[in-house]
C-alpha cells in the first residue's frame, strides 16, 4: 500500500525552534561589596609597601645616629644633710652634647635637667631652647643651688656619712628634652629622648681646690 503524504496547507511556514529564555539572574549587592572591599584592601597594601620603601631608602640615605652627651666637668662646692633631713647644695654641671648626623640639625625645644641623690630628686635646672647644627657639639651647663627635705633612713644616713668622709658624693643626672629634626626644608614631629648620668662628683676643697674629674659619657634612650 502507498503511503499518502500529507501536504501542508498553503501559506504555512516552519521556522527554526525558539529557544526559551532563561530568566536574568540579578547581580548580588553582596558580590559588589566583597570587590570594592578587595579593591580597597589592596590600595592600602601598596600604600604601607610605598611608605616602608621610602622610610627605608630615607634612613639609608641619611643614616641618622643618636646624640651623644657626656659630663665634661662638675662644681660641687656645698652638699650637707642637716639633722633635719635637709640637703644644701651647690653644683654646676657641665656637659657636652653631640650631633653625629651629617644631614640633620636638631631643635632642642626643651630641655631640663634634674639631680637626684639615691634615686632622690632634689634640684631642677633648665636650659634655654637652640638649633644644633650638623656635626655640631654644643656646651651645656646645669647649675644646681638650694636646699631641699628628703626622706632619710638610717641605710640612706648611713651612705651619705659614708660619701662625706670620702668626699666623693653619688649624684644622679638626668635629661628630659623635647627635640625636632630638621632635614633641609623638612622638620619632623616631637621626639623626647632621656638621657641619663651616673656619677662619683668630688667635693671641692676648703681652699678652693677641686679634685679631678674624668669625663664620662651619658645613656641616651627615645
Amino acid at each position: 500500500m502507498s503511503q499518502i503524504k500529507e501536504i501542508p496547507p498553503q501559506g504555512a511556514s516552519y521556522g527554526p525552534s525558539i529557544t526559551p529564555q532563561q530568566p536574568r539572574r540579578k547581580r548580588s549587592k553582596g558580590g559588589c561589596c566583597c570587590c570594592l572591599l578587595g579593591t580597597l584592601f589592596s590600595i592600602i597594601i601598596v600604600i604601607i609597601v610605598a611608605i616602608g620603601i621610602a622610610l627605608l631608602v630615607g634612613w639609608l640615605v641619611l643614616r641618622p645616629n643618636k646624640m651623644k652627651f657626656y659630663v665634661v666637668g662638675t662644681d660641687l662646692t656645698r652638699f650637707d644633710l642637716t639633722n633635719n633631713n635637709t640637703l644644701y647644695y651647690n653644683l654646676t654641671v657641665d656637659m657636652a652634647a653631640r650631633n653625629p648626623n651629617k644631614k640633620m640639625k636638631i631643635y632642642y625645644d626643651e630641655l631640663e635637667g634634674i639631680a637626684s641623690y639615691w634615686q632622690q630628686r632634689f634640684a631642677w635646672s633648665t636650659v634655654p631652647n637652640f638649633l644644633q647644627e650638623r656635626k655640631n657639639t654644643t656646651n651645656i651647663r646645669l647649675n644646681f643651688q638650694g636646699q631641699q627635705v628628703l626622706v632619710v633612713d638610717d641605710s640612706l644616713r648611713s651612705l651619705f656619712d659614708r660619701e662625706k668622709n670620702e668626699r666623693v658624693f653619688t649624684i644622679y643626672i638626668n635629661l628630659y628634652s623635647k627635640i625636632r629634626f630638621r632635614i633641609g626644608d623638612f622638620i619632623t614631629g616631637d621626639y623626647k629622648p632621656y638621657v641619663e648620668c651616673d656619677l662619683s662628683i668630688p667635693l671641692a676643697s676648703s681652699n678652693g681646690t677641686v679634685s679631678m674629674f674624668v669625663s664620662k659619657r651619658c645613656g641616651v634612650d627615645f
